[in-house]
């Protein structure tokens, strides 16, 4: 018996189906409603605290990249679209010039689509979109003009800070999540990254997606359905870590669909580097703190992936 290749959500909807999706964007994003923070600021004549503007797509960076985790790059890697600006404020974000200096160019949608299509010819394996929140509707407008065409997964690359009415509408297109659990409590959360709420906001999203149609599907080795829970080990921050890996244990009791995966990577960037104010910040994460979290992830059990401490990035 052959078993039948996995069909993406996008080539599932319906032209009108997609047309609803982008008609509930519009009213996010066009009202700076996106995001927990609703700033409430009209994109079309102001730009907005994540750095978005107009109706458009300010893009970073659009490339092959074989840094995600092994089912998600693959031999071929994933096509990484590095989003202008971000919803949220990390001041050791190593992405700093794309996502706090909003580096970039706008991009039409038309030439997006086209970008798309020349990576899935190459063989990339998924595009990835990389905080890509507040260029939702134009997301799903390009997405409109692909279906048919693009025929592998779509991942949603995320911080883990998302309003329900965003997720919900994410969720139907969305394949693969590459989702942040960066806090456990609130205080990291408010220093780091100006993040209200952020932990309870970020579990609440955590299960609403465990609950979608997100079952954990390779195909080859090749991941083409599923959720990767990612963290990001903070010097001075251990015993957050070790929340989040309880946390994570917790969910796996009732959901077999997802993966975590810890990251050694810190480094110290943008605010974390210059700033006095977050010295526990200014150096690499030690070896015996990671340590410390990768004996309690030993005695949790948890599916997943974890760096060697001296890794510079991916996993």
């Amino acid at each position: 018996m052959v078993t039948p290749m996995y069909v993406t959500k996008l080539n599932r909807l319906s032209m009108d189906e997609i047309d609803g999706l982008i008609e509930k964007s519009e009213s996010l994003t066009g009202k700076g409603m996106c995001c927990p923070r609703k700033c409430g600021i009209n994109r079309q004549t102001h730009c907005t605290p994540c750095g978005a503007s107009g109706k458009g797509m300010r893009i970073a960076s659009i490339s092959r990249h074989m840094g995600e985790e092994p089912p998600v790059s693959g031999e071929n890697g994933a096509c990484n679209v590095f989003f202008s600006g971000c919803t949220m404020k990390c001041v050791f974000c190593q992405n700093f010039p794309f996502s706090q200096l909003n580096n970039g160019r706008e991009y039409s949608i038309d030439e997006f689509c086209s970008r798309l299509l020349k990576f899935q010819s190459r063989g990339v394996h998924n595009i990835n979109l990389v905080t890509s929140d507040q260029y939702l509707a134009a997301v799903l407008k390009s997405l409109k003009q692909l279906k048919g065409l693009l025929e592998i997964p779509v991942s949603y690359n995320c911080s883990g800070y998302h309003t329900p009415e965003l997720l919900s509408i994410v969720d139907k297109f969305a394949d693969i999540y590459l989702y942040d659990l960066k806090y456990f409590s609130d205080s990291p959360a408010l220093k780091y990254s100006g993040a209200q709420n952020y932990p309870e906001i970020s579990q609440r999203g955590a299960e609403f997606i465990l609950k979608g149609n997100n079952a954990w599907i390779e195909e080859d080795g090749i991941l083409k359905s599923g959720v990767i829970f990612r963290h990001l080990v903070l010097p001075g921050n251990i015993d957050d870590s070790i929340s989040i890996l309880n946390y994570a244990s917790k969910m796996k009791t009732e959901f077999n669909n997802f993966r975590l995966s810890i990251m050694s990577q810190y480094f110290p960037a943008y605010k974390a580097a210059e700033s006095a104010s977050f010295p526990e910040l200014k150096n690499k994460l030690r070896e015996d703190e990671y340590e410390m979290v990768m004996i309690e992830a030993d005695r949790y059990g948890i599916d997943g992936w974890y760096q060697e401490l001296d890794a510079q990035g991916g996993c």
